[in-house]
């Protein structure tokens, strides 16, 4: 579903605590279109706060997300470190973190966020706190 097509069905889904498809077939498929392979998600809010609760993240924490997607995680994780925290976030997929970047500038969230690939980790901001 894309808000440019369906805004009152596009909040409703955003606003809904259930996981949401944010991306499919990498972003090559057209708003509106049918999909094939899911590419990017936003898990369901309740569990994201749950497992955000069990990682004891605290102020002043250095923390790395490895996919970043929305952003929006990222964003509650700024929202936990406070001032004094950092937060760094890889995404692999370049229109994502653009997206992404575009997002949290928007919602006053300094998170920085690397196109790059997660799993090898981003030591220039390291060291990162234990989860």
């Amino acid at each position: 579903m894309s808000r440019k097509i369906d805004e009152a069905r596009w909040r409703e889904l955003v606003e809904a605590d259930e996981p949401i498809i944010t991306q499919v077939d990498d972003g090559k498929t057209r708003p509106g279109a049918v999909g094939f392979q899911p590419s990017s998600s936003c898990s369901k809010p309740s569990l994201v706060a749950d497992m955000l609760d069990a990682l004891h993240v605290e102020e002043d924490h250095r923390v790395l997300e490895i996919g970043t997607g929305t952003g929006w995680n990222a964003a509650n994780l700024r929202e936990r470190v406070g001032d004094d925290g950092q937060v760094t976030s890889i995404e692999v997929d370049p229109e994502l973190a653009e997206q992404a970047v575009r997002a949290l500038i928007g919602a006053g969230c300094a998170v920085v966020v690397v196109t790059a690939d997660g799993t090898k980790g981003y030591p220039d901001r390291a060291p990162y706190d234990p989860g």
